[in-house]
């Protein structure tokens, strides 16, 4: 009984890590959705053309696509 008890106790902890994991990844998304928006509109690209600059800029920085997205907001 008290196996059960601590098996379901570290399934649940899993499953808050999984969530906690996916909740960043979607705000991840919608930071790099709000830049390509902001590149789109501002540069005049279309959504695969804001995107490659997006990536390009990471690239050429050395920073992840969301700290370079985190980057274009905030100079907005």
């Amino acid at each position: 009984m008290i196996e059960v008890g601590m098996r379901k106790c570290i399934e649940l902890e899993d499953a808050k890590e999984d969530l906690n994991k996916i909740k960043g990844q979607l705000e991840d998304r919608k930071v790099l959705e709000k830049a390509k928006g902001i590149l789109m509109r501002e540069l005049d690209l279309e959504e695969n053309e804001a995107f490659a600059k997006l990536r390009k800029l990471s690239m050429d920085k050395r920073c992840s696509l969301t700290e370079i997205a985190k980057v274009i907001i905030l100079n907005d």
